[in-house]
C-alpha cells in the first residue's frame, strides 16, 4: 500500500539541496583563508559593472530561498489542503 506522495516536500527538498550545494561552493572558493592564503583573484570585469554583478548574484542566490517559501506557504494554506496533489 502506497501512501501520499508530498509533492510540496519533494519541491522544497530540492531547492534546500540548490541552496546547500551553492553555500557550499561558497565555502570551497573561501577555503584558501584557512591556510593563510589569501583567495582573491586579478579581477577581469570593470569596477563600474561590480554592483551589478553582486546584485544578480544576490538575486541567484535568493531564488531557491524564495521558491522554498512561496511552496511552504502555498502547502500549508488551510483552504486548499490538497492543492499539491495530482
Amino acid at each position: 500500500m502506497a501512501g501520499a506522495i508530498d509533492h510540496a516536500l519533494r519541491l522544497r527538498s530540492l531547492w534546500l539541496a540548490w541552496l546547500l550545494a551553492m553555500l557550499f561552493h561558497g565555502e570551497l572558493r573561501l577555503m584558501p583563508l584557512f591556510h593563510g592564503i589569501s583567495p582573491e583573484m586579478e579581477s577581469h570585469v570593470d569596477a563600474s559593472q561590480l554592483p551589478l554583478l553582486f546584485g544578480t548574484m544576490l538575486a541567484y542566490f535568493l531564488l531557491p530561498l524564495a521558491a522554498f517559501v512561496l511552496i511552504a506557504y502555498a502547502a500549508s494554506d488551510p483552504d486548499h489542503p490538497r492543492r499539491w496533489r495530482p
